[in-house]
Parts: structure tokens; sequence; C-alpha cells
């Protein structure tokens, strides 16, 4: 593994996973200890559809360059879209301006980034911001089951789209500064799961710690 960020780039934590897998309710527990909302996160409360139009921005860019919609299991064999390249170190570039001189972390989550991890990886480095990776585990029959009841997905494919996504984000993120966060676990003990990815990242949270900041974070779990 490479090692965990530090000055003086900038921190993003990206939140990556499967549609339906906890990646919303992470982020949101990442912003509460003091990260910074990175704009047009998407958010898992209505279902996964409206979720991908939620995270406007960034939800297209990654699925212009994956080149499949968020819903299809199946990979990309082409080459990216150079359109869709510049668009993407475009958005990165602004992200990192958002509030100059600020130390809180920016926070980055769409499941759909699992499958450009790597065109990602390299705009946010070419704007000075330092990546960690934090992958959401969720059972897959779980998800599945969530995906049909929100989507109307059989379990077989909602499998399929979780397998999609988790190969793609685990073989990508490699050698990259990452940390696994279990679904269940970030439920039933949150404070052991972040302690335990930012001793792996290295990653800064001011909050964290501040008995008022983990308070809202135990009333929003």
């Amino acid at each position: 593994m490479s090692q965990p960020v530090s000055a003086p780039f900038e921190q993003c934590i990206v939140v990556a996973g499967a549609y339906r897998s906890g990646t919303a309710i992470l982020s949101d527990v990442l912003v509460l200890l003091g990260g910074r909302k990175a704009q047009s996160c998407q958010s898992e409360g209505h279902g996964a559809r409206r979720n991908a139009k939620a995270g406007a921005d960034v939800a297209s860019l990654a699925a212009g360059l994956a080149g499949v919609g968020w819903d299809d299991w199946a990979t990309r064999v082409s080459a990216p879209d150079p359109a869709a390249e510049t668009a993407l170190h475009q958005y990165v570039s602004g992200l990192s301006r958002q509030e100059t001189g600020v130390s809180n972390p920016a926070v980055l989550a769409e499941p759909q980034i699992c499958r450009v991890i790597g065109p990602l990886d390299t705009a946010l480095h070419k704007a000075a911001m330092s990546p960690a990776y934090l992958v959401m585990l969720r059972a897959p029959d779980e998800v599945a089951l969530s995906l049909a009841r929100q989507d109307g997905f059989s379990r077989q494919y909602g499998v399929a789209l979780w397998t999609s996504y988790m190969l793609a984000v685990e073989r990508a993120t490699r050698g990259m500064v990452r940390a696994f966060v279990s679904f269940d676990a970030l439920l039933t003990d949150w404070r052991r799961q972040i302690d335990a990815a930012v001793s792996l990242t290295g990653l800064h949270l001011p909050d964290r710690g501040i008995a008022r900041a983990e308070a809202e974070v135990d009333a929003h779990l």
C-alpha cells in the first residue's frame, strides 16, 4: 500500500462502493466529523436511479468515462472519451479550489466512481489533491434486496451489479491509500470503523473526538 496522505497536498476522501451499499451514510459521517462535502455528492435515501441524478456533476462525469449506465453490470472495453477525461479534470480542479486554505478534507462520494478510479486518481493528483479511498462493504444479498425494492431488479441482477462495482474498485485501488469500511459495523460501532480508516490512511478529520460532532453522528445513525 502507498503511504498515507500528507501535506502539502489537499486531502480528498473518495467514498466508493456499489449502489445501496451505504456510501452516502459514510459520506454523511465524514462530513459530520469535519470533512467538507464535495458538490453534487449523492444521497441514497430515495432509490438508486434518483441517486444517480442527485449527484449530477460527478455522476454524469463518471458515467461518461465508464461508458455504461449505472445499472449495467457489463464493463467498458473501449478507451475513455477524451472529452469526458477533460471534463473530469476541470471538475476536480474546481473541487480543490472550493475553499482555499481550509484544511478540512473534501469528501467525494458516488458509486460510479468505482469504475473510473484510474482517471479520477490521475485528475486528483494533477490538482494537488491527495486521495484516500474508503470502500464500503455490504453483503451482496442485502444490496440486491435493496435494489429490488427501489428499482425492481431481480436478485441475480442485483448481485451481478454489486459484483461488477466491487471487483472494479478493489482492483483499481490496489497499491493506493485505501481502507475498507463495513456497512454493518459502521452502524453498530462507527467509532472503531472510523478510527481504523484514519489509522490506515492518515486522514485528518478535525471534529473527530469532539463530543458535539460525535453526538451528531450517533443521532444520524
